[in-house]
């Protein structure tokens, strides 16, 4: 019989004087089975409703997970030695408030080196011992800041090993809610200039909305995924670093301005996630907009996102849970191909909810299209509406006007162009081609 001793750790809190709250999110992302091994990572950010940021100090989080589908199951974390100064790093992306002094590759070393993980029956158990700041200079520099910005505070990636089961869904990973038993706790460190106490965290929510889709344009056939020429490749020429923010790869291509692409018409969005970054993942195609939506014309929430090379989509705000209804339809949005909506309303109320839609066609609103099934089993969103402004409000189509702004610049090179149908980097005859064999498609999914 396999042994267990879970460590308690007794925090006194100081009350602290202020209105400030802080509210987290924390879900489990990047998701993927490797033979008898199952990955994730945890991230967490701070919440719409959080008027203050979360200093990371002592945390614990909880997992349920199905264990009749693992033989023998064993959680650990994976470790990734930085190759610049050599100290394990452990996939941790956290930063301090000042990162003047250069150290953050070691806090992000402590906080690896702090985590602990164990199994207690189906539960999975990542421990954290936080930081213990001797002065405010080392709170600024020791304590991870994190704020909302969703794809920048990684704690970790870990591996649960011994797994049986073929999909995902078999393993049943998904944060514990509850009253009873052991719960996720997270404490924020605060800063008085003398001590530093840890105020527990009760605003929170593990919701997660796992996505996937496959854009047409980027799509190789050859190998099962998008192409990333918008983005940058580390020497690699023919991957521009086109996107939102970044420096180019050439020296003559004029760089795309920071911010996400959907601020202007006929979407409107103006959230800020996109506004400071300046750095993507390589795996990262283009930018998506998220829509939730009660029926087919009422918004609910909206988010911007990435889309991987995989088709996986990592939004980059969550929405606060309390706001949303029980169940909503997902809308993607895409500057230059026509949106899909889910078939039918996905549940919210589990606070864990997605949808494949490169293996399952999106809702057909008659009349109209769904998606392109690119190979036998495999869907994709259509290409060729690069035009979005002219469409009707209703809806959206491809016709002639998304031949005209092809036209117009059809030559240029090294441009973030809404008619870069292929999204290659270049206008040239390939986009007409992708534009011509779409020419008449419309769907009746409002903006």
């Amino acid at each position: 019989m396999r042994k267990y001793v879970v460590f308690f750790v007794l925090i006194i809190l100081i009350p602290l004087v202020g209105n400030t709250q802080i509210c987290v999110s924390y879900r489990l992302e990047n998701k993927q089975i490797q033979g008898a091994d199952l990955y994730f990572d945890l991230y967490l950010n701070t919440t719409a409703s959080s008027t203050s940021d979360l200093y990371l100090g002592n945390s614990d989080f909880i997992v349920d997970f199905n264990s009749s589908n693992f033989l023998n199951p064993v959680l650990t974390k994976e470790a990734f030695q930085e190759p610049i100064l050599g100290i394990n790093i452990g996939f941790c992306t956290f930063t301090a408030a000042d990162t003047s002094a250069g150290t953050t590759l070691f806090l992000r070393s402590n906080y690896y080196s702090s985590t602990v993980t164990q199994i207690i029956g189906s539960e999975l158990f990542i421990n954290l011992l936080g930081p213990t700041p001797s002065s405010v200079a080392t709170y600024n520099t020791d304590v991870a800041k994190i704020d909302g910005a969703a794809q920048n505070h990684r704690l970790g990636r870990f591996k649960l090993s011994g797994f049986t089961g073929t999909t995902l869904a078999d393993a049943g990973l998904q944060f514990k809610e509850g009253t009873t038993g052991f719960q996720t706790k997270i404490y924020s460190m605060q800063n008085d200039g003398q001590v530093f106490p840890e105020e527990f965290v009760t605003c929170r929510s593990a919701f997660n909305m796992e996505l996937f889709a496959y854009l047409e344009g980027p799509y190789n056939t050859t190998s099962g995924m998008m192409d990333t020429y918008l983005n940058l490749k580390a020497g690699n020429g023919a991957y521009r670093g086109l996107l939102p923010g970044q420096a180019p790869f050439s020296a003559n291509a004029t760089p795309t301005p920071a911010g996400q692409p959907y601020s202007v018409a006929p979407w409107s969005y103006s959230g800020t996630e996109g506004d400071n970054v300046t750095d993507y993942p390589e795996s990262v195609v283009d930018w998506l907009l998220i829509t939730l939506r009660t029926d087919l014309s009422t918004n609910v929430w909206r988010s911007t996102a990435w889309l991987h090379e995989d088709g996986r989509i990592t939004l980059l705000e969550i929405p606060e849970t309390d706001q949303l209804p029980d169940s909503a339809f997902v809308v993607i949005h895409h500057r230059n191909h026509l949106a899909i909506m889910s078939p039918e309303k996905l549940p919210l109320e589990n606070r864990v909810t997605g949808f494949d839609f490169r293996s399952n066609d999106a809702q057909i609103v008659v009349p109209g299209v769904g998606q392109k099934q690119i190979l036998p089993g495999v869907y994709a969103m259509h290409a060729g509406d690069g035009d979005q402004t002219s469409d009707v409000i209703t809806g959206q189509d491809i016709n002639g006007s998304d031949n005209v702004i092809w036209a117009v610049n059809n030559g240029l090179f090294d441009t973030y162009d809404p008619a870069d149908y292929n999204m290659s980097g270049d206008l040239s005859g390939n986009d007409k081609l992708v534009w011509s064999v779409n020419n008449g498609l419309f769907i009746q999914i409002p903006k």
